[in-house]
């Protein structure tokens, strides 16, 4: 309840307290100039500016060479690592030690297969000391009996040495018998007689000399036996230690099969350790991974769509993101495209890939490698340092055909355009 009255109290509230101003208008031809203006830079915009079609792709960084990965071909255990993360090794340099062991219902075959080998190569050795024994024994007594033929042959030409000089004598007693004869100073008797010595000496002096001879050639004969006997020894012992190296290389074969020696098929830094010891690795598994030296490049590995390809040339710049670098706070980073694919990528290659694994399951899509160079600086903001790494992952954004704004605005009309016409003639 007040003490006013209604009345008044709706007087008071009619009242109009302020004033009441009316603006002019804007003019006519300001508000025309503005809707030109703004008319004329739409129309600009349209005609002048361009707009790119793009291609957002995925891939890796791979760097060049990339890292080997080194697999077991033995099924086993680890018995030994021969080597530490971030060693460097050669060509060839041992890795791990493995053990391979087949059991049967018999026992360990390996272990009975080497002790057959072991006892095989103990008797060839026994029958090469046997034969090389022999061969010795042979020798001597073949070098004892050419020493007597040579000490025959020796006396037998001393022999005729001096029965040649008796033969000599004989013979100027002869000459010397003839004179007298023919002088009348013996008889003829005489000279016969000295005439039959004579010619019993040449005899003898014949048989003399071809005792030296039959000497000579059993002198010959020894060595030639020497010679033989030996070359036939030398064989058989040759053929043993032909045998004893074959059992030699299966006896190592063996121990190969048993205990091999995974190696490094490259020079380089070992990285990613991964079996360690007295662990089962399979055949084919992953042990650990060799960056050969340091890598001098990298390369952007992207799968492309084929409908980008075409429009996709070397040298064309491209827009890459890490995935360890986010772009809301690296920003994007600039690359260069390489080499472009020729042909579709096949699924054997393409499961190599990590980025490309999950593209396998579009089968309604054909993909293309691309290689970019990537234009990778050293600093980012806040002067930290970036360090690029194998196997990053990264995406890219490929830049296909550019249009003019206002041929995107009609595409419409002109995808409507080309639907209502009938085959193309040429």
């Amino acid at each position: 309840m007040t003490l006013f009255r209604q009345s008044l109290l709706r007087e008071q509230q009619r009242q109009w307290r302020g004033k009441a101003l009316i603006p002019r208008g804007f003019p006519v031809w300001g508000i025309t100039l503005l809707t030109l203006a703004f008319l004329s830079a739409v129309a600009a915009l349209l005609h002048f500016g361009t707009l790119h079609r793009k291609a957002l792709v995925s891939g890796e960084l791979v760097a060049i060479p990339p890292p080997v990965r080194v697999t077991s071909a033995w099924q086993g255990t680890v018995v030994r690592t021969l080597v530490a993360q971030g060693q460097r090794v050669e060509l060839g340099a041992p890795l791990y030690q493995l053990a391979v062991r087949r059991t049967t219902q018999s026992g360990d075959a390996g272990m009975r297969q080497r002790r057959a080998l072991q006892q095989q190569i103990a008797a060839l050795e026994a029958s090469m000391k046997e034969i090389a024994l022999s061969r010795d024994t042979a020798q001597t007594a073949l070098s004892q009996q050419k020493a007597l033929y040579r000490q025959a042959s020796e006396s037998s030409q001393q022999t005729l040495r001096d029965a040649e000089r008796g033969l000599n004598e004989i013979d100027h007693t002869l000459q010397r018998y003839r004179r007298y004869w023919k002088s009348g100073l013996i008889a003829q008797d005489q000279l016969t007689a000295q005439a039959t010595l004579h010619h019993q000496h040449r005899f003898n002096l014949l048989a003399i000399r071809g005792q030296h001879e039959q000497h000579r050639l059993q002198v010959m004969a020894m060595d030639n036996a020497l010679i033989a006997q030996a070359v036939e020894f030398n064989n058989q012992i040759r053929q043993l230690f032909i045998q004893k190296n074959a059992l030699l290389n299966q006896l190592a074969e063996l121990d190969a099969s048993e205990s091999p020696t995974v190696v490094a098929p490259q020079a380089g830094i070992v990285d990613a350790l991964n079996v360690t010891d007295g662990q089962t690795v399979r055949r084919g598994e992953g042990m650990l991974n060799i960056i050969p030296g340091a890598a001098r490049d990298y390369r952007l590995v992207f799968w492309a769509p084929a409908y980008a390809v075409p429009w996709l040339t070397p040298g064309a710049r491209v827009s890459v993101r890490y995935d360890a670098f986010p772009a809301d706070k690296f920003g994007q980073f600039s690359g260069t495209i390489h080499t472009i694919a020729a042909a579709p990528a096949t699924s054997e290659e393409m499961a190599s890939w990590p980025a490309a694994q999950e593209k396998l399951s579009d089968a309604t899509q054909s993909w293309f490698r691309v290689e970019v160079t990537p234009h990778f600086p050293q600093t980012r903001p806040g002067n930290q340092a970036l360090t690029l790494r194998h196997g990053i992952r990264a995406s890219g954004v490929l830049f296909l055909e550019k249009r003019r704004l206002v041929e995107w605005l009609f595409a419409p009309a002109t995808r409507i355009r080309h639907d209502m016409t009938g085959p193309a003639n040429d």
